[in-house]
């Protein structure tokens, strides 16, 4: 007896009978398979490594949002004084804080940077609102661009402060360091209000 079933040919079949052209074709479906799982993949790990705090945010970030290793890393460092307040942190150095870093507390604005000529340990600049003459930021325009906020002092040099434009973090970070610097609490020593 003969089974009509039998004579049906599938799609794949001219393919098979051809083995190069089949090997060809599922190659081709293989490695299109193995770059969207590659890129899924990747866009899952950084979302859990940002969440998670192993991999830092690429901008500059309020101190409630900042990773708990970057706020380990500033505690560590003494770079945060006890009863102090983070309020806005960016690090240009990949979103990393061990490099190069421009954060503002409740009471004081901090630079600071690996030191070159030392290569070991961080130069620091900082100075308390009360002790700011003027703070004049530049910003920068194109993509992944670095905006300067100038920092000076009553006494000593200014310093700049580098913070990164993505996302219109360098603004976001001047705006609450003016209104920081602005406040009436951080008149209190300079004998005015601004």
């Amino acid at each position: 007896m003969h089974d009509p079933s039998m004579d049906q040919q599938w799609a794949w079949e001219p393919a098979r009978k051809r083995p190069i052209l089949f090997a060809i074709v599922w190659m081709a479906v293989g490695g299109v398979l193995a770059l969207a799982g590659t890129t899924l993949f990747l866009i899952l790990s950084m979302t859990i490594g940002m969440l998670t705090g192993y991999i830092p945010a690429f901008e500059a970030v309020p101190g409630q949002d900042l990773s708990w290793r970057s706020r380990e890393f500033l505690r560590e460092q003494h770079l945060i004084e006890e009863g102090e307040t983070l309020l806005y942190f960016d690090s240009i150095d990949m979103g990393k804080p061990d490099g190069d870093g421009s954060f503002f507390t409740d009471r004081r604005v901090v630079r600071y940077h690996e030191d070159p000529a030392e290569k070991k340990g961080l130069f620091v600049r900082s100075a308390d609102y009360a002790d700011i003459e003027s703070i004049d930021p530049v910003f920068a325009h194109g993509p992944e661009a670095t905006s300067v906020i100038r920092v000076t002092p009553r006494r000593g040099e200014a310093f700049d402060l580098l913070v990164g434009n993505e996302e219109g973090g360098d603004r976001a970070f001047a705006e609450r360091l003016h209104e920081m610097w602005k406040s009436p609490t951080a008149s209190v020593g300079r004998g005015e209000t601004k």
